[in-house]
């Protein structure tokens, strides 16, 4: 169908213009783009590391493309996650003005994804620190959705 939305999730770290293109010729319109954080603590620990530069170039060459919607996957609740950091990538993402964020909670569970036992405990946020994020992420992207 000309108006099927049709999406697909691809990851900064390894995609190419080039790919991008294919993709736009399959007829894919809708993109996600995985983020998680931009701290670089974070990232060592989720083994995720991934530049703003590497983020905002994969960004910018999906609008070129001309991808009907951009959204953003950005975790809160990831080890050494602290408020300063997730205000940081929360505004680092709305300045790119994806047509969505996805905002995920970070699941831990190590009995589950075997990694996850090396990352200590002490280093994961209390609930109240991750509420504090879900409510700063609902504040702020509030304040810049413009009124219909």
């Amino acid at each position: 169908s000309e108006t099927a939305e049709i999406s697909i999730e691809v990851d900064p770290r390894v995609t190419t213009r080039e790919q991008l293109a294919v993709l736009r010729e399959l007829g894919f319109n809708r993109i996600s783009l995985g983020v998680q954080d931009f701290d670089s603590r974070v990232q060592a620990a989720i083994h995720r590391d991934q530049t703003e530069a590497q983020t905002r170039t994969l960004h910018a060459w999906c609008r070129e493309l001309g991808f009907g919607s951009i959204n953003m996957d950005f975790v809160y609740g990831l080890p050494y996650q602290h408020q300063q950091g997730f205000e940081q990538t929360l505004r680092t993402l709305l300045s790119l003005h994806p047509d969505r964020i996805a905002l995920y909670n970070y699941a831990h569970v190590p009995w589950m994804v075997p990694w996850q036992k090396y990352i200590p405990e002490v280093s994961l946020p209390t609930a109240p620190q991750k509420l504090a994020f879900l409510k700063t992420a609902f504040r702020e992207s509030r304040s810049r959705i413009s009124p219909s």
